[in-house]
């Protein structure tokens, strides 16, 4: 299924479409994964999630600039 931009109508991205249960189960695998997570220091968590965090930032102002 496509996604359109409010701005401009063009299909920006491609999502696909889950069933309840299919919803049901991907929240029970982010909790299961949450448990681990938690475990983790902040510092460290911080340290594994910014350089992520910086790259989808560029990814976005160069989609942006393109467009």
């Amino acid at each position: 299924m496509a996604s359109f931009s409010p701005v401009s109508d063009k299909a920006i991205a491609q999502v696909t479409t889950a069933s309840a249960a299919d919803a049901h189960s991907m929240i029970d695998a982010a909790h299961e994964a949450f448990k681990a997570w938690r475990m983790v220091p902040a510092l460290r968590r911080g340290a594994l999630v910014g350089p992520l965090i910086d790259k989808q930032a560029f990814e976005g102002m160069q989609k942006a600039l393109a467009a």
